[in-house]
């Protein structure tokens, strides 16, 4: 361990971990094979990392974490911005803060802020495979299922639900009790309590009313056609 370290009561330090100056660790942590934990970051007590997860600076985790094997948090956001038709990368100087009693499953990443500070609220549940972009706020006690993705400076309420494979644009506001359909895809604000589904994502129940619809439309066009050659027929005998 470097300079500055502290550690509290009872902490248990695998092989190969690392941890860099300033950082501090609460009592009871358990850090496994292969973490590294950056500058100036805080992990809380009682807070368990997995093996090969990366925490980099300033970031802070809180009490009775879980955080599974390979994740990263305190990556740099996806910020770049366009001169002379280059992308030129934008320095991503923000913190992460996370709360207690948070899980974050496998594989997953959690982007710094560009600045100001990328904030998972207590209790929240992030299952393996899901990107939280730079500046998102995610309130308290919200559950992301596996494969889905949270763009840059959206704000999530609390006790939402995003299933399987959804994703939200950057910029927009979700609501409390919000619940996301599996592959849903939002593109604009949601209110409080609003299930939605679909792509772009609506109303759920209008969205099962437009599924429903799609698959009566080829028994639909066969009737249109019927209907036009019947039409057709009339209108000869009319004329005849």
């Amino acid at each position: 361990r470097a300079e500055g370290v502290t550690l509290g009561e009872n902490c248990a330090l695998d092989a190969h971990v690392h941890i860099a100056e300033n950082a501090t660790l609460g009592d009871n942590v358990v850090l496994y094979a292969g973490v590294y934990v950056g500058r100036h970051s805080v992990i809380g007590s009682n807070t368990v990392i997995f093996p090969n997860t990366t925490v980099r600076e300033h970031v802070t985790i809180g009490e009775r974490c879980i955080i599974h094997s390979n994740v990263a948090i305190g990556t740099d956001g996806f910020g770049f911005a366009t001169i002379d038709k280059k992308k030129v990368k934008i320095p991503q100087v923000g913190k992460v803060i996370i709360g207690n009693d948070v899980e974050i499953g496998s594989n997953s990443a959690v982007d710094r802020a560009m600045c100001g500070i990328t904030r998972i609220g207590s209790g929240t549940k992030l299952d393996n495979l899901v990107q939280i972009a730079h500046n998102v706020s995610i309130g308290k006690n919200t559950a992301i299922s596996s494969m889905s993705a949270v763009a840059g400076s959206t704000t999530l309420g609390d006790n939402v639900t995003m299933a399987g494979r959804s994703a939200i644009i950057d910029h927009v506001r979700i609501g409390n009790d919000v619940t996301v359909g599996g592959n849903a895809g939002v593109l604009q604000s949601v209110e409080d309590g609003k299930v939605v589904s679909g792509f772009p994502a609506i109303d759920h129940k209008s969205n099962l009313r437009m599924l429903m619809s799609q698959r009566r439309l080829p028994k639909a066009l066969s009737t249109i056609r019927d209907l036009e050659k019947r039409i057709e027929e009339l209108e000869k005998k009319l004329n005849g």
